[in-house]
């Protein structure tokens, strides 16, 4: 939903802010989920935490796409969708076996 947001604002005051807002959104996000009292409070700050997340994923491909030319471009954009694939399947992994014990 922020997505299509983040990539207007890009377009129009620089990649580099917004993914700057888009990362100090999401830490503060992060921040204030670990301090909530209440599921309520979690709710939102983790909707805070989207928010920011919204902007780091999308506008990060769009660096890569201005910094490195085509070829060198797929490349890096591969990479980046493995290692973050292999880092969710990890934490699954990791959330099951704590799980089973």
């Amino acid at each position: 939903m922020a997505t299509p947001i983040y990539g207007k604002l890009a377009d129009r005051i620089g990649r580099k802010p917004v993914f700057i807002l888009g990362l100090i959104i999401f830490v503060l996000g992060s921040l204030l989920s670990g301090l909530s009292q209440s599921m309520e409070m979690l709710i939102l700050f983790r909707a805070i935490q989207g928010i920011g997340a919204g902007a780091i994923m999308p506008v990060t491909f769009t660096i890569i796409a201005d910094i490195y030319p085509l070829e060198k471009e797929r490349r890096c954009s591969a990479s980046m969708v493995r290692h973050g694939g292999l880092l969710q399947w990890s934490h699954h992994c990791s959330g099951a076996s704590s799980s089973i014990s």
